[in-house]
């Protein structure tokens, strides 16, 4: 607890700034932090930290000179985020990048740095919602020999979605045919938990579908494609 003493330009101040709270007494002005309350995960949270856990240590097993080979790549190398923008990244964080990537895709961990480019830029996508399903599409076929795909789609929501306000989530890994058009009805429901079209108030909302194309030979993540499809 700290007191305020207040000058000329300030003359008195009240309620909460970046969780500190002012108030008065007698003996003037009073600031109080307040204490975060105990957060409690979803299971679905608790997996992603035990998941995060699981790279940290595949990384802490490497040698000094594979985590160097890693900074190496890093300081040559740009990754291009799914807003489009140029980042710079560190040894480490293009490490859990592709690292992910090749767990997910079920795929051994390499302590090497990957060789070879990200993949190409995905054909436009097109989702089409109706009472039977969600289905997704490109406007021409990929070669799913060649890429494999991160898939995040978003609950009906009122207008478009970005992944700063987190109506995005990513469904399951999906492994049937998707060089043209593919259903996500299944992943989709078992994503955000309701039924299609069961419990869904089809009227005057959208639903974005998110796609990253992930190259199969190196673990590295291309740029995202989107669709959002309203209902009339």
């Amino acid at each position: 607890m700290a007191r305020i003493t207040l000058g000329t330009i300030i003359s008195d101040i009240s309620g909460s700034i970046g969780g500190t709270t002012f108030s008065r007494n007698r003996s003037g002005l009073i600031a109080k932090s307040k204490l975060p309350g105990k957060k409690t995960l979803t299971a679905k949270q608790q997996i992603s930290r035990q998941d995060d856990a699981y790279l940290i240590s595949l990384w802490n097993s490497l040698t000094f000179t594979e985590k160097m080979n890693w900074k190496t790549y890093a300081d040559i190398n740009t990754k291009t985020n799914r807003y489009g923008q140029v980042k710079t990244l560190t040894g480490f964080n293009w490490f859990i990048s592709v690292t992910a990537a090749l767990l997910y895709m079920e795929q051994e961990f390499s302590p090497d740095t990957p060789v070879g480019t990200v993949p190409a830029f995905l054909p436009a996508l097109y989702c089409v919602v109706a009472e039977e399903g969600i289905v997704v599409g490109w406007a021409e076929p990929i070669d799913s020999d060649l890429v494999d795909l991160y898939i995040y789609s978003t609950p009906p929501i009122k207008g478009t979605a970005n992944f700063v306000n987190g109506a995005y989530r990513k469904q399951p890994r999906f492994t049937d045919d998707y060089e043209n058009f593919f259903n996500i009805t299944a992943d989709w429901e078992s994503t955000h938990g309701l039924s299609w079209p069961g419990n869904v108030d089809i009227n005057n909302i959208n639903i974005n579908v998110q796609i990253f194309a992930i190259n199969k030979a190196n673990g590295l993540t291309g740029q995202a494609v989107t669709s959002v499809r309203a209902f009339p």
